[in-house]
């Protein structure tokens, strides 16, 4: 038996590949999984956290709304540079710590 099944979908505007429906925040195009790292740039909204309400951008919006000067990017911006800050203090932290660890083994 043959059915005719009609199914409306979502293609990538970058690819043509069918999408589960990324969206760019500036424009509206349709972003896949596998065009978000080349063609798009993600900014957490939260500084500890991430998920749904995260900000998509394609590289063009992002790159239009910076030197607009778009409040809402500036925002994604400064949680991304916050993100960056703590994973810094960190790692330097971890670095000093490992050398005093090291120091003290050489007393033992």
């Amino acid at each position: 038996m043959k059915k005719l099944i009609e199914k409306e979908t979502t293609l990538c505007d970058f690819c043509g590949a069918e999408t589960w429906g990324s969206t760019c925040n500036g424009c509206s195009k349709d972003i896949c999984y596998d065009c978000m790292g080349k063609h798009a740039v993600e900014y957490n909204h939260g500084v500890y956290f991430a998920g749904s309400g995260d900000g998509l951008y394609c590289h063009e919006c992002d790159t239009a709304l910076t030197t607009s000067g778009d409040p809402k990017l500036q925002a994604y911006k400064a949680i991304k540079a916050l993100r960056a800050e703590e994973k810094g203090w960190h790692e330097d932290f971890r670095i000093r710590a490992e050398k005093a660890e090291a120091h003290l083994k050489t007393f033992a």
